[in-house]
C-alpha cells in the first residue's frame, strides 16, 4: 500500500488548514482498514444527485486507404469537459447518469448513459432525444477510456488479476462481447481519497454498419485497449484515467439501393490515446 500526501502536513502545527489534515487523515484511516481488514469492493455506488466534473483529453491518428487512392492520414486532438450528474440508481447494478458535454467552440451536448458497477460505460441510452448513433462521431468509446471490465464484485487486494468478459450494447452494432484481463495495481491516497488502480488489456471486436446518404459504410475487425484507472475507494467514482487503443478494421463503401456502382474496399487503422482527469 502506498501514502501520496500531495504536499499536505501530517501536523496539526503546520501550514494547511485543520480540516484538510483531518480529511487526508481519514482517508488514510480508511485505507489502511481496507488494507488490513482483508482488501477492497470496488463498486460505483454515488447517491442520486452527485455531480462529477472531468477534463478529457483525446488524440486520434487515423490512416485510410480506400480502393486504389493514396491514403488519407487524419491527426486530430481535442480537450473536452463532462459533467456527469447522476440521476438514480437501476436494476443489476447499474447507474444512469446524465453527461453534458462540453467542446472547444462552447457547444453543449446531453446524453444518458447507463455505467456498471466500476463507473465503466455500459449503454448509451439516449442523445438529446436522437438515436445513439447520432453521437457516434463524437467518439463516446474515447470519452470513457475503459468502457467495460468491471472488476469483479468480490473483495479484492493489490496484485489480484481477473478475466474479463463483458457482453455491451454499442451503437450502430448492437451486443459485442468484450474480452481480457484486469489487475488491482495498488491501494493510495491521493489528494486526500484513499483509491483503487486498475490495469486492464483488452479486445472488443466490430463489425459495425452506419447508414449514409450516398449508401452504407461496413467496418470490421477489432481494437484492443490497454487502461489505466484509478477509482475512490468510498463510491467507486473514476479520479483519472488513460488508454491507448489501436484498431485495425476492413472497411466497405457501399452504394446507396438501386446504384449499380460497385462498392468500394480498403482499411483503416486507427490509434487512440485518451486521458481522463477528475477536477470537481
Amino acid at each position: 500500500m502506498d501514502t501520496i500526501e500531495d504536499g499536505v502536513p501530517m501536523s496539526l502545527g503546520g501550514t494547511r488548514p485543520l480540516p484538510r489534515v483531518l480529511s487526508l487523515l481519514a482517508a488514510v484511516a480508511a485505507l489502511t482498514v481496507a488494507c488490513g481488514g482483508g482488501g477492497v469492493r470496488i463498486a460505483f455506488r454515488p447517491q442520486p444527485g452527485t455531480r462529477y466534473e472531468y477534463v478529457v483529453t483525446v488524440h486520434s491518428t487515423v490512416k485510410t486507404q480506400l480502393g486504389d487512392q493514396p491514403a488519407q492520414n487524419d491527426d486530430e486532438e481535442t480537450v473536452l469537459r463532462a459533467t456527469h450528474t447522476v440521476l438514480r440508481s437501476q436494476r443489476a447494478g447499474l447507474v444512469r447518469v446524465r453527461v453534458q458535454l462540453r467542446t472547444p467552440g462552447g457547444t453543449t451536448r446531453t446524453f444518458v448513459v447507463d455505467l456498471d458497477r466500476a463507473a465503466q460505460l455500459d449503454a448509451i441510452e439516449t442523445i438529446e432525444g436522437l438515436p445513439a448513433q447520432v453521437f457516434g462521431n463524437l467518439g463516446v468509446s474515447e470519452i470513457f477510456p475503459a468502457a467495460a471490465g468491471a472488476p469483479p464484485t468480490r473483495v479484492l487486494h493489490a496484485g489480484d488479476t481477473w478475466r474479463i468478459d463483458d457482453h455491451l450494447r454499442l451503437p450502430d452494432q448492437g451486443p459485442a462481447r468484450f474480452v481480457g484481463a484486469g489487475r488491482l495495481v495498488e491501494l493510495a491516497v491521493v489528494r486526500g481519497r484513499a483509491v483503487a488502480r486498475v490495469r486492464s488489456a483488452t479486445r472488443l471486436p466490430v463489425a459495425r454498419r452506419t447508414e449514409l446518404r450516398q449508401g452504407q459504410v461496413v467496418l470490421r475487425g477489432s481494437q484492443a485497449t490497454e487502461s489505466t484507472t484509478t477509482q475512490d475507494v468510498s463510491d467507486g467514482a473514476v479520479e483519472d484515467a488513460s488508454s491507448l487503443s489501436h484498431g485495425v478494421f476492413d472497411v466497405s463503401l457501399l452504394p446507396p439501393p438501386g446504384s449499380k456502382a460497385p462498392p468500394v474496399d480498403g482499411r483503416m487503422v486507427l490509434d487512440v490515446r485518451s486521458t481522463v482527469r477528475r477536477v470537481g
